[in-house]
């Protein structure tokens, strides 16, 4: 239960960043945010577990990093966005063990 919900959550997370995205350059900080979810959606689906979860850290810590250091590379995206990216990012580092 926690894969099937864990994969729809960054299914819809995945399709909400990649509308936002749509006719923007793809920028650093996005591509570390999709690397992020690939990695989710390769953990639940459990083709490569061990993969996944590692694509996801690094995704996941490199877009923080860049937050911090490029303000102005900060996501522009709706709060409904942040929120789902927000939901798949905890679910996926509660699954993860």
């Amino acid at each position: 239960m926690v894969n099937e919900i864990g994969l729809t959550i960054s299914a819809i997370a995945m399709l909400g960043i990649s509308l936002d995205f749509r006719g923007q350059p793809l920028s650093p900080g996005s591509l570390f945010r999709i690397v992020a979810l690939a990695g989710e959606i390769l953990y639940f689906t459990r083709i490569v577990p061990i993969f996944g979860a590692i694509l996801f850290l690094l995704g996941a810590i490199i877009t923080v990093v860049l937050w911090f250091q490029n303000p102005a590379e900060r996501p522009t995206q709706t709060r409904l966005i942040d929120v789902i990216e927000l939901v798949a990012w905890v679910w996926m580092a509660l699954a993860i063990h």
